[in-house]
């Protein structure tokens, strides 16, 4: 059982039981609508008109739903996403119709109040206002879940819960309305409606299943729209006909022609009509279509043979696509007759006029009949012709009773006519629709066959261009062995000429060589006269340098806390601006030679100069620091203090410090803070202060391996920031009983492992932080390295600077 409703969703759902659902929903709309258009020609009622108001709604609104889906065909719109929602939107909307429908036959159906054609009802308003509500929720649903995640299945999302519980209270509401004011035929309707809301509630008890379309909700509507062809009875109802065409009890009395319409009716609202109907609906070949059409005529019509007959083709044939033999129960298979042989099917066809023709009768229609199907007495026929809008003619039906002698009415022939026309437009649909089968067939079938040549041209194509290659690389070959022996013959006629030519532009260059030897020399004795004055220089600076470490070494004999008096201090600076002077001539006469003005040097020379030049820069930065130190030591007031930012500083000193570091191959680790660390210091002094300390970790740091420098803001117990500069090395470290040694005087650093070759003055550097106001000290991790730390006071108030930036 359960595989069994799973098959029936999954067919509901497929394209099959989407044209099947359509089809079914539209052929009871447009047969209410046929019906209601020949009751409003008979009764002209108020409350026909409003039977062809609402159902001429639900058409518009299945017209919509059609024109969407040509739309997707036409790939205008996602089918995927709008499709559903439309349908949803189109099921609340009939639903309110057609309780408004079934509810409210005429306007002053709730008050006893006669109201005008032109004026709402109360009634009337308050459907309208359900309606608009119902529209507009449709709508702002649709756009808002077509916002959200479309990888969701739509049956069992917030969207289709909202759109069935809407339908199951509109059908609630339907219901109580129908049970209170009871209107004419209440009781179909109120099936009607329950079945309507019946369907949103099985489908979100059954939830979760399918994918998009309710599949459920389709198969309760299959159910329940035929009940609407029921609903244009109400009019004969109440102007004395009951539903089964029979007078009521208490009926006025009608006009003469009243058992004809009663008659008429009695067709219409027939029950047992309507289980061919919806037998028709499930058929897919046109034959069976046409012959099950032809059936429901014959029963209509109360005819014994009912025929379907399209008009004629060039080659004079008319083509009976379909036919019935009420008598043997059984179809008629298709044939052709001679066109001239029915003469009043033809002047029907071109006058597109409903005949009749009598038993006694003398066309010889009535003769060719009998002798096609083997009847003795034809009896009464009833030509009918189904003409397209434009007047041409689309097919015949044709009504054969000669067992019943039927005679049919006026309004009999009016009513099959129209039943005639819809089957007949529905059988067309059903021919287009199997041509447009068999051409999609076609088309795929032509274009699987385009698609093989396609692949066929593709490989041929292939083979073509390897052929190509092929064919390519051996041109290339043969015109490569062509050219190297043409090559080769040509060489051979001027090979003797090129030794010739070759002879004489060697002697030629050994004449230029020589010439070139003598200028080389010529240029090199005054480049050899400058470079000995260079090292006269030099050698007047190393005496220099040596009466300055004469000096040094007697002020070292006083104590370490005994301070050098200020002449001591200005002999310093004395010595320090008479070593700028040799030092200024040296780079000079360096960058001269350097740059080549007087002559090209040659690589061994320019190696020399750049040695030169490379120390001559270090004894200027060292005559500096001197110089700086002295004077401080001499008058602290000379130092420039100035608000800095200690990240800054340290970028300069690291610039400064870059060569010693790049020589080596030392890889630097920053860590400083993104924000600035603001103190009042001597700017230049400090950055001194921080190269040097860079200078001996990148000296005493083995080749390749890592030095850091980091800058943070610390605070204290009394509530005093400070800037904590660290410099750290990887050169193994300090002994501890060297660490107190590293800022004595020089003389006693000597050989201590752990500080560099540099000759820095760690003494000088110490005594230099202390007038700048701060502390240093070194710790040591024997082994692996020391820090050298440098404590200053910082600029109040300062709090970013705790976040830090590592970068290498």
């Amino acid at each position: 059982m359960v595989s069994l409703v799973d098959q029936v969703l999954a067919l509901l759902s497929s394209d099959a039981g989407s044209l099947m659902y359509h089809l079914v929903l539209a052929f009871s709309i447009a047969g209410t609508l046929q019906i209601s258009l020949n009751q409003s020609q008979r009764f002209r009622s108020l409350q026909i008109r409003r039977v062809l108001l609402g159902v001429s709604l639900l058409l518009v609104l299945q017209l919509t739903l059609f024109v969407a889906s040509g739309l997707v065909w036409q790939a205008v719109i996602d089918g995927d996403i709008w499709l559903p929602l439309l349908e949803r939107s189109a099921s609340l909307l009939s639903l309110v119709l057609i309780v408004w429908l079934w509810s409210f036959p005429n306007p002053d159906s709730v008050s006893n109040t006669p109201s005008s054609s032109h004026s709402l009802s109360a009634a009337d308003t308050a459907s309208l206002c359900v309606g608009i509500l119902a529209l507009a929720g449709c709508i702002f649903g649709s756009i808002w879940w077509v916002r959200q995640d479309l990888n969701q299945a739509l049956n069992g999302s917030t969207i289709d819960l909202a759109f069935q519980i809407a339908c199951i209270c509109v059908a609630i509401i339907g219901l109580l309305i129908l049970v209170i004011l009871r209107p004419a035929l209440w009781g179909y309707g109120f099936v009607m409606v329950m079945l309507l809301g019946a369907g949103p509630a099985v489908h979100l008890f059954l939830l979760p299943y399918g994918q998009d379309y309710p599949s459920i909700t389709r198969l309760f509507e299959i159910a329940a729209f035929p009940f609407l062809l029921l609903l244009p009875g109400r009019a004969a109802y109440q102007t004395g006909l009951d539903f089964s065409g029979r007078p009521e009890e208490n009926a006025p009395v009608q006009v003469q022609g009243r058992d004809a319409d009663q008659e008429v009716i009695g067709l219409l609202t027939d029950d047992s009509l309507w289980k061919p109907l919806f037998n028709l609906m499930g058929e897919v070949e046109p034959s069976q279509v046409s012959n099950k059409a032809a059936a429901i005529l014959a029963r209509v019509g109360q005819a014994d043979l009912s025929l379907i007959a399209m008009p004629p083709k060039p080659d004079g044939k008319i083509e009976i696509v379909g036919g019935y033999d009420g008598r043997n129960k059984r179809y008629l298979p298709v044939s052709k007759v001679d066109a001239s042989c029915m003469p009043v099917l033809i002047s029907c066809f071109k006058l597109g006029r409903v005949r009749r023709l009598a038993a006694e009768s003398t066309a010889p229609d009535i003769a060719c009949i009998s002798k096609l199907f083997g009847l003795e007495q034809a009896g009464n026929i009833l030509l009918t012709p189904v003409l397209q809008p434009d007047g041409k003619p689309l097919a015949g039906v044709v009504l054969v009773a000669p067992e019943a002698q039927k005679d049919w009415s006026p309004k009999e022939q009016s009513t099959i006519s129209q039943l005639s026309k819809l089957l007949v437009q529905f059988l067309q649909r059903m021919q287009q629709t199997a041509l447009l089968k068999i051409e999609l067939d076609q088309a795929r079938q032509s274009n699987r066959a385009t698609q093989d040549q396609a692949q066929q041209t593709v490989e041929e194509k292939l083979k073509l261009r390897d052929q190509v290659t092929v064919l390519q690389e051996s041109a290339r070959r043969d015109q490569e062995q062509i050219m190297s022996m043409a090559a080769l013959v040509a060489n051979q006629t001027v090979l003797q000429a090129t030794l010739e030519r070759m002879k004489a532009e060697n002697e030629q260059l050994k004449e230029n060589g020589n010439r070139a030897m003598e200028e080389a020399v010529a240029r090199e004795r005054p480049l050899g006269g400058e470079l000995k004055l260079a090292l006269e220089e030099i050698a007047l600076l190393r005496t220099a340098v040596a009466e300055a470490e004469n000096e040094i070494a007697t002020l070292e004999v006083n104590p370490v806390d005994a301070s050098p008096s200020s002449e001591q201090l200005a002999t310093i600076q004395s010595i320090g601006q008479d070593l700028r002077q040799p030092l200024s001539s040296i780079v000079g006469y360096t960058d001269l030679l350097l740059g080549e003005s007087i002559g090209i040097l040659g690589a061994t020379q320019r190696k020399y100069l750049e040695r030169i030049k490379l120390s001559t820069e270090r004894f200027n930065r060292l005559i500096d620091d001197l110089v700086q130190t002295s004077m401080v030591e001499s008058n602290p007031s000379r130092i420039e203090r100035e608000e800095i930012d200690v990240c800054a500083v340290i970028q300069k000193a690291i610039k400064e410090a870059d060569r010693t570091m790049q020589m080596k191959r030392v890889v630097l680790k920053t860590n400083l803070p993104d924000q600035p660390l603001k103190i009042i210091s001597d700017r230049n002094a400090l950055r001194r202060v921080i190269a040097q300390l860079m200078q001996n970790a990148g000296s005493v740091t083995p080749e390749g391996g890592e030095m850091g420098i980091a800058a943070r803001l610390e605070s204290s117990e009394n509530k005093m920031d400070y800037v904590l500069v660290q410099v750290s090395d990887r050169g193994g470290g300090i002994a501890a009983q060297d660490i107190p040694k590293v800022f004595a005087p020089r003389s006693k650093t000597l050989g201590i492992e752990g500080l560099g070759k540099i000759n820095v003055d760690f003494l000088r550097l110490k005594t230099l932080i202390e007038v700048l106001g701060g502390r240093t000290w070194v710790d040591s991790d024997p082994g692996l390295g020391a820090t050298f730390s440098i404590l200053l006071p910082a600029v109040p108030d300062q709090t970013n600077g705790k976040d830090s930036n590592i970068t290498e």
